[in-house]
């Protein structure tokens, strides 16, 4: 309260030195108002708590029993299970419903897109290669508005499902098979494309040359794995070599394995993203489509 008066007073005695016009008299008290309001809050807060603390004290001999603001609750957030560099990199708004931290919740948007785009609702009788259907193979391409610092590009460069798959007519169950043969990923902000960059390099190299994994780590990964920096907003702006991408990896050529043909199925994700585009998302959606 004092506070406030003595701002009150020092306007007031302002007004009286400088000639100030009456249609802003009023502006400056509610402005002046509002901002001592908090201060006063806060040190009527202060106060109790130092009352509260000087109550608090109970029980007998040298070990008492406080109660004070310091030593809370609040503590509790170092308590978090926290780890530098941290293991993931996710940046997402997540998906919480069984979710408890951050990565959990963001890995569970994943697989919820993956199963509205019914990704995941593969592993049926008839799907026999990795990637065939109705007698064909097919060949998923994945374009990524947007992959942050790389947790994303990992992750679908990991997940598989479990099929039965026909290796030179020799039926086999259970065998794990890549959702995607190509991502093409784009991302803004250059300092995370760098470090998804790396990271998705090391990750490759570590599971064999040319991108090929070992059978002990993912069977079946992607064929192609390209991650350009630019804006995703404003196809006009992409290089040379993201446009050819997006073109090799969107054409509408038809293509064969020995007689089975392949049905190309393209897809393009925007986690968390779209929004951010600027002006608008109509650019992307005419390039792309």
């Amino acid at each position: 309260m004092a506070s406030l008066l003595v701002l009150l007073s020092l306007l007031s005695l302002l007004a009286l030195v400088v000639p100030i016009p009456r249609s802003t008299v009023f502006p400056i008290l509610t402005h002046a108002v509002a901002f001592s309001i908090p201060i006063l809050f806060r040190q009527c807060s202060r106060r109790r708590q130092r009352r509260a603390a000087s109550r608090a004290t109970t029980g007998s001999g040298e070990y008492g029993t406080e109660t004070t603001g310091l030593y809370g609750l609040d503590h509790a957030v170092l308590n978090a299970r926290l780890k530098f560099p941290p293991d993931k990199m996710w940046m997402n708004m997540g998906y919480w419903r069984d979710a408890t931290e951050l990565p959990e919740a963001c890995e569970a948007l994943v697989e919820r897109i993956l199963q509205s785009a019914g990704l995941l609702n593969q592993m049926r009788e008839n799907y026999e290669l990795p990637g065939r259907k109705n007698s064909g193979l097919v060949k998923r391409v994945l374009l990524d508005l947007g992959f942050g610092c790389g947790e994303q590009t990992l992750y679908l460069m990991n997940r598989t499902f479990t099929g039965t798959v026909d290796t030179k007519g020799d039926r086999q169950e259970n065998m794990p098979a890549s959702l995607f043969q190509r991502y093409v990923g784009i991302t803004l902000d250059k300092t995370q494309y760098e470090f998804a960059n790396s990271r998705v390099t090391a990750s490759r190299h570590h599971d064999g040359e040319n991108g090929r994994c070992s059978n002990q780590t993912r069977p079946h990964g992607p064929e192609t794995v390209q991650l350009f920096c630019g804006d995703a907003a404003n196809p006009s702006s992409w290089s040379s070599e993201l446009r050819q991408a997006i073109d090799i990896a969107f054409a509408q050529e038809k293509e064969q394995h020995g007689n089975h043909p392949i049905n190309t199925e393209r897809y393009v994700l925007a986690l968390d993203t779209a929004y951010h585009f600027r002006p608008s998302r109509r650019d992307i959606f005419r390039s792309i489509f």
